[in-house]
């Protein structure tokens, strides 16, 4: 359910209907569902697959186990991605780190939540590696033309630690399944500043439109003005304009994500939470987290050749560390395996999913990108409005400017769902 305090009336500074402070709540957990699993498929036994020459599994072709097309587009991935393009706090080394130490561990000075000095979590994740990842596939099998398994043990040139990848597509009479387990080595320490797959798509997949948090990007440590609803954006919107080129445009919370090219849908991937409930996030980016990163300026970026599609189990927080404190442990991303799970089908079909229910779809007729704002509509199923009566401007004799009495302040009024019962959600 979402709460909104909206403006009763016109006010010197906005008018009526303007929102200013918003909240929602989860009034029932979702419905869970089983899964499909590879492992689990009755049939023949599961035979090698690399010389089996071109495979088709529903929407996807695959060619030796490479997944190359996807509803009649090119496509290359999924590929694991462990980086991020640095922010300037993933730079930053002002204050102390809390990678290898205790936050609430005070310095020399008593003063807890300092951290201990060194490197930054860019200089970190350089040293291992994680910008230069490569994969071997080690292994490529398919069971009675309806699933293919593909296993691809990722790391870095010059490095030990390892990442193993088993990719699971699935066919059945719901769509095509795709799920990724994502297994580390024991050795690996630190943080990873991401953990999910990657896609390339032609660029003509310029939008999104999708059921998750929003508008705006939101990560594990600043999530407080996203709200879960149905939005859309053109790709240039996604992404936040920094003077230097960083990470950003990650959008967390996702349950369904579709992609278009230009106003018309493309292909449609529904999420589902993994044995924690946890949802993934995704990023539509003109340019990979390589590109970003080494550029020092946005007139030294490439030009884009293609579109590029993160699918992230989960995303390190942001912390403050070029002028303050570093990521919190509780945001903060440690190596550990993971789970992504998607269905993916035709973007004008309204998914079989129970977990969800997608209302408000979002008129997509336009091609103007510029001109195609982030949809702003909550998906929730009660809404609660709370309307603030502006004060009147206040003359030089009124309390607010210091003389007797208490300063006048706003009034509140319950919009009618409040006052049909659901006063409990104020």
């Amino acid at each position: 359910m979402t709460v909104e305090a909206v403006l009763a009336q016109d006010a010197g500074w906005a008018p009526s209907g303007h929102e200013v402070a918003s909240a929602q709540g989860r009034l029932a957990l979702p419905a869970t569902r089983p899964l499909p699993f590879a492992a689990g498929l009755p049939g023949r036994a599961w035979r090698q697959g690399e010389s089996a020459g071109l495979l088709e599994l529903g929407p996807a072709v695959f060619d030796q186990g490479r997944l190359v097309t996807l509803a009649g587009l090119p496509v290359d991935g999924p590929r694991l991605e462990l980086f991020r393009a640095p922010t300037d706090n993933d730079r930053g080394e002002s204050r102390g780190g809390y990678i290898d130490t205790d936050p609430w561990a005070p310095d020399a000075d008593g003063i807890p939540g300092v951290g201990t000095p060194g490197p930054s979590s860019a200089a970190r994740w350089y040293k291992a590696g994680l910008d230069r990842l490569h994969g071997r596939v080690e292994a490529v099998e398919v069971l009675d033309e309806r699933a293919l398994r593909v296993r691809t043990r990722y790391a870095a040139a010059d490095q030990v630690r390892t990442v193993t990848v088993e990719e699971q597509w699935i066919l059945d009479s719901e769509g095509l399944w795709l799920r990724v387990d994502i297994l580390p080595s024991s050795d690996w320490d630190g943080v990873w500043p991401r953990v999910g797959v990657r896609f390339g798509l032609p660029t003509h997949v310029d939008a999104a439109s999708w059921f998750g948090l929003g508008p705006h990007e939101s990560y594990p440590d600043s999530l407080e003005a996203a709200h879960v609803g149905r939005y859309a954006a053109g790709i240039d919107q996604l992404a936040v304009p920094y003077a230097r080129p960083q990470e950003s445009g990650h959008r967390g919370g996702l349950r369904s994500l579709s992609l278009l090219r230009g106003s018309e849908p493309w292909i449609r991937f529904d999420a589902f939470p993994d044995a924690r409930g946890r949802l993934p996030g995704f990023t539509l980016s003109r340019y990979t987290a390589q590109e970003l990163a080494a550029a020092g300026h946005p007139h030294e970026l490439p030009l884009a050749t293609r579109s590029w599609l993160y699918l992230d189990a989960a995303q390190h927080g942001l912390g403050t560390r070029s002028c303050g404190p570093d990521v919190w442990p509780e945001s903060a991303l440690a190596p550990e395996a993971r789970t992504l799970t998607f269905r993916l089908g035709p973007p004008n079909d309204q998914p079989r999913n129970a977990q969800y229910e997608h209302r408000n779809r979002p008129d997509l007729g336009s091609t103007d990108h510029a001109a195609l704002r982030p949809l702003h509509r909550r998906n929730s199923q009660r809404r609660c409005n709370v309307a603030l009566l502006a004060p009147q401007r206040q003359r030089p004799d009124s309390p607010l400017f210091g003389t007797s009495g208490p300063p006048r302040l706003p009034r509140c009024s319950l919009g009618p769902l409040a006052q049909q019962g659901d006063r409990r959600s104020i």
